[in-house]
């Protein structure tokens, strides 16, 4: 088995690692931004799956904050997505050190978790959108505001690298016993 292709998949699930955990785990996930009157200043506040920024800073969400199904939904697949995708880099960088009779199996169970992982982000994504917090009046925004809704945040960036990295690691999983099969 040859080395250089073998790592790939590992290469880019550390990478889809790294922006997953740094997407949900931050208070940056995505922008909720208040419509008020005209003449008014807009107002911002940015929210993640745990946490919310105010004045600079990043603060747990207390025990009065309620959520709907959709963020409640979110954030259980954002958890999901990070345990599974790290299980299936450890799993990933554990294949290089394994006999190449033992791989094609394992390669093609890693991939497909790694599809289950590229699915959970990408809800995880959706339904934080199409939850209440970013659809209705929340807390954290004035309370006079005529309209809400959310926009891209630094956070929703790393989200949509790290689903097409998770992709595209399971496409490796996929291809690598293939090409190696062939050599």
């Amino acid at each position: 088995m040859s080395v250089g292709i073998n790592v790939l998949p590992s290469l880019v699930s550390t990478g889809a690692v790294i922006l997953s955990m740094f997407s949900t785990r931050w208070c940056h996930y995505a922008r909720k931004n208040a419509i008020l009157g005209p003449g008014d200043e807009a107002s911002e506040v940015d929210i993640g799956l745990y946490t919310y920024a105010h004045e600079g800073s990043c603060y747990m969400y207390g025990t009065e904050v309620e959520f709907d199904e959709k963020f409640r939904l979110a954030r259980m697949l954002g958890l999901a997505t990070n345990i599974v995708g790290s299980i299936c880099m450890i799993s990933l960088w554990i294949t290089i050190c394994m006999k190449e009779s033992q791989t094609m199996r394992y390669y093609y169970s890693v991939g497909v978790l790694l599809m289950i992982t590229t699915l959970c982000e990408g809800l995880t994504l959706y339904f934080t959108f199409e939850s209440d917090v970013c659809l209705a009046e929340w807390s954290f925004v004035v309370d006079n505001a005529i309209g809400h809704y959310c926009s891209m945040a630094i956070g929703t960036i790393f989200a949509i690298a790290s689903t097409c990295a998770w992709f595209f690691s399971g496409i490796l999983a996929f291809v690598v016993p293939a090409y190696d099969s062939l050599n």
